[in-house]
């Protein structure tokens, strides 16, 4: 279990408000305390924790192999080119989350079974208000060993981003992990699997299994080669187990990697996306330093200029946007899958105006070409850095960066 500094909830009388802002999607109230509830039929959601995001926890009455989270309309979910949230089993009838959830007002949780075909729908609830999750407004309490939902214990390690930010390679990349405390604390080696998803193209995937010698500090540090050059990756269902003993268990965070090319510019767009994933990381743990100054007013474009300011010419604090003008390089954002052919999209910007959403500044990781979306780490959405994959709309401005803009 990963380390995680908790925040003061909101006053308990609040319901979760959104509302659309000059920079993404931010609460207009104070934070509520999404409580424990349960849904129909024996099978029942609960939220792990307060606040505005937090790992789900589900039970079910009879056990499934192969079970996730969705949260879009039933069609949605069931189409098998949807992303969907998966769920480490904990028990036989118990799973929770392997990410944190976002949640907000009017939100449908629908627990998807993939292993049928097609894929079914095994039950849904709606987060109406604070405590409140309705199923056709029947509620039941929660299961009375609601306790059993908690992640594998003893597993207590932390991602380290900067231990990585400058091993540039064009066919591997680095992970590094730290032990903390807990079952792996006296490992010597430990085994590490996952599966490695490429971003660029996530139909491809490649199972991990590497035995590492735990080093000084204890440090699991290891690459993962034969990949594709400048292309992020994404490290899914990771575990890691004492090679000895095999105490340990999965971790409930992905890890993202990425190649670089020879040149300059590819190697300053890798250190520039591991930046802004790292603060994502941070903020999924509650270890946002505040020194750092991005966080201010409409902070996502402090966000992507703060990030982007270590190795390009854009001023922290400055317009983004109009750093890509003043460099010729702001264009439509609709022609990222042609261009995305030849080029890499890492650490770009997408900036929107004056839509139904609002105006927003983010950060692209890579256009994926299996799903056509842009998978994204943004400043300011929900009030934190978060990371999603989002469809290209229109009128969205891409900002392609280049030689050039580098300082």
């Amino acid at each position: 279990m990963f380390q995680r500094l908790s925040k003061a909830t909101a006053a308990s009388t609040l319901i979760t408000l959104l509302a659309l802002t000059s920079c993404g999607v931010q609460d207009v109230q104070n934070r509520a305390s999404l409580r424990d509830a349960a849904a129909v039929n024996g099978a029942a959601i609960a939220l792990e924790t307060d606040g505005q995001t937090s790992p789900v926890l589900v039970h079910l009455p009879a056990d499934h192999n192969d079970i996730a989270l969705c949260f879009g309309d039933s069609q949605t979910c069931i189409n098998p080119n949807e992303t969907l949230t998966d769920l480490q089993k904990t028990s036989p009838g118990f799973w929770r989350s392997v990410t944190a959830v976002n949640l907000h007002q009017d939100m449908v949780i629908r627990v998807v079974d993939r292993g049928t075909t097609p894929r079914s729908i095994l039950f849904s609830v709606k987060i109406s208000a604070k405590n409140t999750l309705q199923n056709n407004s029947q509620l039941l309490p929660a299961p009375a060993n609601l306790a059993q939902m908690r992640p594998i214990p003893g597993v207590s390690v932390a991602y380290d981003y900067q231990g990585v930010m400058t091993r540039d390679s064009g066919t591997a990349a680095a992970m590094r992990m730290v032990v903390q405390n807990g079952a792996l604390q006296t490992a010597t080696s430990v085994k590490v699997t996952g599966t490695l998803v490429n971003l660029r193209d996530s139909s491809q995937k490649i199972p991990v299994d590497q035995t590492v010698t735990v080093g000084e500090g204890k440090s699991i540090d290891f690459t993962i080669s034969g990949l594709q050059p400048e292309t992020p990756y994404r490290m899914e269902k990771v575990s890691v187990v004492d090679a000895t003993s095999g105490a340990g268990g999965a971790l409930k965070d992905n890890y993202y990697l990425a190649t670089a090319a020879d040149s300059n510019l590819s190697k300053a767009k890798r250190r520039l996306l591991l930046r802004a994933l790292a603060e994502s990381y941070d903020w999924d743990h509650g270890n946002y330093d505040s020194s750092k100054g991005y966080y201010d007013g409409s902070w996502c474009d402090h966000f992507y200029s703060w990030a982007a300011s270590k190795d390009f010419q854009v001023r922290s604090g400055n317009s983004s946007p109009q750093f890509f003008r003043q460099h010729n390089a702001l264009g439509d954002a609709r022609k990222i899958p042609t261009l995305a052919q030849t080029e890499s999209m890492t650490a770009d910007m997408i900036r929107y105006e004056g839509t139904s959403e609002g105006t927003h500044t983010f950060m692209i990781i890579a256009y994926d070409v299996s799903t056509k979306t842009l998978w994204t780490v943004e400043g300011n959405f929900n009030d934190r850095v978060m990371r999603r994959q989002r469809n290209i709309n229109s009128p969205w401005m891409h900002g392609h960066l280049s030689e050039s803009q580098l300082r």
